[in-house]
């Protein structure tokens, strides 16, 4: 199953926003029901970018908390639907999109981003935590990869669009025609903290430009991405494709059940793998769940049965948790 795309093979696009919440409870319990609304295409003309690769280290200091506290999702499944260049593109996966997600919530907000901050907006926290060299190589090999990745838009030709929908893109003050720019572009600069020299980047996501303009983008509270597991690269990918997922439940209102085996298969995570190893990635599962009922983001779920094998969930929705934005 590709990235973003449901059990029936078709393509989804949302923009949604979720109530902030500002910490974490240890154990589920009842709480407001989260709001998640639907943001309209936006009217503001694409912003001009010009990459200053010399720009320095202004006094910002990466230890401090991050200065959002939404993040950002965009609907990669339509982009790379009216994509001209996908064919000729890296292949990306879950990891690098939620890498492009990290980013393009940061870009607006700071001057220099590292590792580590990209990091802690992929796992939702807020204050500063050390990662990794791993997980540092992990994010800036990605950041490489989505450097090399463009996109060529034809806009009247989205969805099939004709004449008609062109001139009501334009009552928008939306200009159809095609947009041909990378993912992202970036210098790399280092500043001293500590007396140790630190690797940033000064990036600039032109592809968040295009996303807001066209109405593929969601926001969403980091504390919603802050749940019990710990965050390797396979749960990363595994909690993108679970929110992903359960966002277009809310979106079509339809078919609230959740394939737990199709979600680890896009994840990574092999059919082959030993049956210790499926039950411990289904309580990771469950882990995430039993927050997103904290947060009022679902009411429940139930577990469906194939013999004594669970093989999915039925997703119990929160009352009014998905509205759509004047």
């Amino acid at each position: 199953m590709r990235y973003g795309e449901d059990e029936d093979g078709q393509l989804s696009m949302f923009g949604a926003t979720v109530r902030e919440r500002t910490s974490r409870p240890r154990a589920p319990k009842p709480t407001p029901a989260a709001s998640i609304t639907v943001r309209p295409r936006s009217t503001k003309p694409l912003t001009k970018l010009g990459l200053n690769a010399t720009a320095k280290y202004a006094g910002e200091d990466p230890r401090d908390n991050l200065p959002i506290s939404d993040r950002l999702m965009i609907d990669w499944t339509t982009i790379a639907q009216c994509n001209t260049r996908a064919k000729s593109n890296p292949k990306l996966d879950v990891y690098d999109y939620e890498v492009l997600d990290a980013v393009c919530s940061l870009v607006s907000s700071r001057k220099v981003i590292t590792a580590d901050m990209i990091y802690r907006v992929m796992v939702g926290k807020q204050e500063y935590m050390k990662i990794s060299a791993g997980q540092r190589e992990s994010i800036a090999d990605s950041l490489f990869k989505c450097a090399s990745t463009y996109f060529d838009v034809d806009i009247q030709k989205l969805a099939g669009l004709g004449e008609q929908g062109a001139r009501e893109l334009r009552t928008k003050g939306v200009t159809p025609g095609r947009h041909c720019e990378s993912f992202i572009k970036f210098g790399i600069n280092t500043f001293t903290r500590d007396t140790v020299e630190v690797e940033s980047y000064q990036i600039e996501a032109p592809i968040a430009d295009i996303a807001e303009k066209y109405g593929w983008i969601a926001q969403v509270p980091l504390a919603i991405f802050d749940t019990p597991p710990n965050k390797s690269k396979q749960v990363i990918m595994l909690q993108a494709n679970l929110l992903r997922k359960i966002f277009d439940m809310y979106r079509r209102g339809v078919s609230w059940y959740l394939d737990i085996e199709k979600i680890l298969e896009a994840s990574g995570i092999s059919n082959t793998v030993t049956s210790q190893e499926v039950y411990r990635r289904r309580q990771q599962v469950e882990a995430i769940m039993n927050h997103w009922m904290s947060c009022g983001f679902i009411k429940g779920y139930v577990p469906q049965r194939l013999g004594c094998k669970i093989v999915g969930y039925t997703i119990q929705p929160a009352p009014q948790a998905f509205t759509k934005a004047n």
